[in-house]
């Protein structure tokens, strides 16, 4: 009596000699680890599984082609974006450089002003507590003479 078991290296049916035995290999793996010698059979491709292989391949460079070309774009526009913004940015330090002068004389007259219109306001304030005007709106403390 014999009966059928999975190979442990290929996952196929195949029968045992005997109930007895404990073989766990089938007969094609023992034989293809004995004798590494022998030519294994070459398995051709048919003429359309040729042509099924070409056309996918074919498919596929033409996908990667067009993948490779928005890749080529998308880095083609972010380096003319760097470029443009490190043109801006020379631009605009340029601008800085040449305005700074002309800013900093306009803070200083306008802080120059500020402190001129403080002293003006002290004077204001202290003229209308010796005259005894205290509850009058903030409105009237901006009367410049």
């Amino acid at each position: 009596m014999s009966y059928t078991v999975n190979c442990r290296k290929c996952d196929t049916k195949f029968l045992k000699v005997s109930m007895k035995s404990k073989e766990t290999v089938c007969h094609s793996c023992r034989r293809r680890n004995r004798n590494a010698m022998v030519a294994q059979p070459y398995e051709e491709m048919t003429k359309g599984e040729l042509i099924r292989l070409l056309e996918e391949m074919t498919d596929k460079q033409q996908k990667m082609d067009g993948r490779l070309q928005v890749l080529a774009t998308k880095l083609s526009t972010m380096y003319d974006n760097i470029a443009t913004s490190a043109v801006i940015k020379q631009a605009v330090n340029k601008a800085v450089e040449e305005v700074a002068p002309e800013m900093k004389a306009l803070y200083i007259k306008h802080n120059n002003r500020i402190i001129k219109l403080e002293n003006k306001m002290s004077k204001v304030e202290s003229k209308q507590k010796k005259n005894g005007l205290k509850n009058q709106s903030d409105d009237d403390y901006f009367i410049i003479d």
